[in-house]
């Protein structure tokens, strides 16, 4: 499994390319809706295209998968590791973060492990521990072959960090 670099929380803008590649694919819920992007002079036809459903909850091995709380000011960081049993877990914890009067911290995701044998789409995302879309090798390799550009790939065992573009860093 594989995953590239994500936008917002359940949303993307593609082309129509890329909209007639992935429908033939397994992938989850989504809906599609048309945009006009200006380039310049040319007007092309682009796509919001959105999820619905998450997956943490079924493609995440919870119990491999690792977190830490970070910090907002870089100086005060840690490298201890925590684990949650379920989603839930995750969800409570960052709760408890997030309604502290100082807003301080937050749950990052130092290693994430899946499924894998219980995966049975070729793209889906998920909607709290990582903001990127996932797509299977044959997803990914058919995307490559028919020449779309500006999406990085890379493993998803193992992934540390959402992506950031290089001028984000």
């Amino acid at each position: 499994m594989n995953y590239s670099g994500g936008g917002s929380y359940s949303c993307i803008i593609i082309s129509s390319k890329l909209l007639s590649i992935i429908k033939n694919f397994r992938i989850d819920d989504y809906q599609t809706f048309n945009i006009k992007i200006r380039n310049f002079k040319h007007i092309q036809d682009y796509f919001f295209f959105m999820y619905a459903p998450e997956r943490e909850s079924e493609f995440v091995n919870w119990e491999e998968t690792t977190f830490r709380i970070k910090p907002y000011v870089k100086e005060y960081e840690s490298d201890q590791t925590i684990k949650f049993e379920d989603k839930q877990d995750y969800i409570k914890l960052r709760m408890e973060l997030f309604n502290k009067p100082k807003q301080d911290q937050e749950v990052e995701l130092t290693n994430l492990k899946l499924k894998s044998e219980l995966i049975d789409k070729d793209m889906f995302r998920f909607g709290g521990i990582s903001l990127n879309f996932f797509e299977s090798k044959v997803l990914k390799e058919e995307i490559q072959k028919q020449g779309i550009t500006s999406i990085r790939f890379a493993e998803a065992d193992g992934l540390r960090k959402p992506y950031r573009h290089p001028k984000e860093v």
